[in-house]
């Protein structure tokens, strides 16, 4: 390859465990040594639209979203989690969740990923599309 990003990707995770959030960025690092525009919040400390604009900038500017589906990703994607807590997945859900709304359920942009478990991780709403298992 020449070196050159092509497609723009967001990777929406769960800060679960330290070896997750590992796996995310080495999965992040991987995809951007072969040439894919690749992010994740990792990436941007601090961004200065805050949080939740930048979000929604990621979801919106990227070609597809892969959402790394666990346990607590899940909880938290579907707002089923603790109040104040993984409130980053509950707002990427909510968006992710009004796009395939808006989208009458037609998908071509959120694509779950997972490392372990099967489709007890994925949140309902992603349920029908396409999974992969890395």
């Amino acid at each position: 390859m020449s070196g050159e990003r092509t497609e723009r990707v967001f990777i929406s995770y769960s800060h679960d465990l330290p070896a997750h959030e590992k796996r995310v960025l080495d999965l992040a690092g991987q995809l951007r040594r072969e040439g894919v525009d690749a992010w994740i919040d990792r990436y941007e400390p601090h961004p200065a639209e805050g949080w939740p604009r930048w979000m929604q900038r990621q979801i919106d500017e990227a070609a597809f979203v892969l959402a790394v589906c666990t346990e607590t990703y899940c909880r938290r994607f579907e707002g089923r989690e603790k109040p104040g807590q993984g409130l980053g997945v509950s707002w990427e859900g909510l968006l992710a969740t009004q796009m395939l709304y808006q989208d009458g359920g037609l998908n071509e942009k959120v694509i779950p990923v997972f490392f372990e478990g099967g489709s007890d991780v994925v949140p309902k709403t992603l349920q029908p599309f396409a999974g992969y298992r890395d």
